[in-house]
């Protein structure tokens, strides 16, 4: 074996490494972007249970049981307070909605995202507080709002006691 033989399998077994590299980085990369996704989706999951604890808070639960009922009569505090849940809502789904567009995070995971803001949109109250607040937002984020609206059917007052206990009536 000559020199130059030696030569071109020296070259031949930098290559094969080099391609080794190549296609172990590659894996490398896809795993790390997987693991990105799941950190964004564990993010918004997150603060989808933050904003559902904050609507534990005593104020926060009367105010939407009363929107449930169907009651209007709404002081210019409570108003704000409806306002800022609202805003909170879609704040919420604007940034999910960019993560979506940009394909940081899953379909399923916006859909949450959107479930959350049907489940303000069922109630007039939080239909009229919309049109107070829609020029606050970006046109994209008003045009994804105004589809979850033409979307979402608008409920009827609830008795929210009523029905649980007809509910537990029936499983007994």
């Amino acid at each position: 074996m000559t020199l130059s033989d030696l030569a071109n399998l020296g070259t031949l077994a930098s290559a094969v490494a080099v391609l080794v590299s190549v296609v172990y980085l590659n894996i490398q990369v896809r795993q790390t972007e997987k693991n990105q996704r799941a950190l964004l989706n564990q993010a918004v999951a997150t603060r989808g249970v933050d904003v559902l604890q904050w609507g534990t808070e005593p104020h926060v639960a009367e105010l939407r049981a009363r929107v449930i009922a169907g009651d209007t009569a709404f002081s210019a505090v409570e108003i704000t307070q409806l306002t800022f849940l609202l805003r909170a809502a879609i704040a919420v789904n604007q940034d999910t909605h960019l993560q979506h567009a940009a394909g940081l995070i899953d379909t399923r995971t916006f859909e949450m995202t959107l479930g959350g803001l049907r489940a303000h949109f069922v109630w007039p109250v939080f239909r009229a507080i919309w049109t107070t607040i829609r020029r606050e937002f970006p046109a994209e984020t008003v045009a994804l709002v105004e589809r979850v609206l033409a979307e979402t059917p608008i409920s009827e007052p609830r008795d929210l006691p009523a029905e649980l206990r007809a509910l537990l009536g029936a499983a007994r």
